[in-house]
């Protein structure tokens, strides 16, 4: 009889053991799914630098708020930027000038000058509505960083880069090239000032007027159509 339960309890133990074993690589396999998906201190870093400095300017976004939204520590902080808060904003003002620069893109590459102005107002109507007006430009934030020249030369290479993208586009459409660059210089102003004075109102028609106005006057191509 004990010769019979032993094997049955040796299997039952067996296959308890392997149970075990495949729930257990099953964690294994989870947590290291987790952990491939869930974005890495950096990113989160200069995610998080990136909504901090767009809400609140350069000077209120502290290293406090910049971990403690990042879920980092200050030591992974300053580990993957050494130069601390200035090199992480500096890094952050970078994301958005490619993520500014893809939507320039993007807005450009049908219709005319009339529909892209257009494109760039909705675009900013959509965030300054979905934040209930408490997400601004990053760039201009950090333009503003006063005291930081490198946040400053990100902020000013985003605008350059933006504004060449928009002369570019405009000499395509067929306007002349001084004069592309002097309207891409314009509306680069007049959008970031419209953008500024809609967060101060909590009203989005500064960003449709204002913009709207400074195409009808210099747009440099035909007559602007009727609105």
């Amino acid at each position: 009889m004990l010769n019979m339960i032993r094997p049955v309890q040796t299997r039952i133990a067996v296959t308890t053991f392997g149970a075990s074993f495949c729930s257990a690589r099953g964690d294994v396999r989870r947590r290291r799914r987790r952990m491939a998906t869930r974005p890495r201190p950096k990113q989160r870093l200069v995610k998080s630098a990136l909504t901090l400095v767009s809400q609140h300017g350069f000077a209120d976004a502290g290293l406090a708020e910049l971990t403690a939204a990042s879920r980092a520590s200050r030591n992974s902080l300053y580990q993957h930027f050494p130069g601390g808060k200035a090199e992480l904003i500096e890094t952050s003002t970078g994301l958005a000038g490619r993520r500014l620069s893809r939507y320039i893109d993007a807005a450009t590459s049908t219709g005319d000058p009339y529909a892209w102005i257009d494109r760039f107002i909705e675009l900013w109507k959509r965030v300054l509505v979905a934040s209930d007006y408490q997400t601004g430009c990053p760039v201009l934030a950090a333009a503003l960083a006063d005291g930081e020249p490198r946040v400053q030369a990100a902020a000013t290479a985003v605008y350059e880069d933006c504004q060449q993208k928009v002369a570019t586009a405009l000499a395509r459409s067929g306007a002349d090239e001084k004069a592309a660059r002097v309207f891409a210089s314009m509306l680069m102003s007049a959008v970031e000032g419209a953008v500024a004075r809609s967060r101060a109102a909590r009203d989005v028609t500064p960003s449709t007027t204002s913009v709207t106005r400074c195409a009808s006057c210099s747009t440099p191509s035909s007559p602007a159509p009727p609105r």
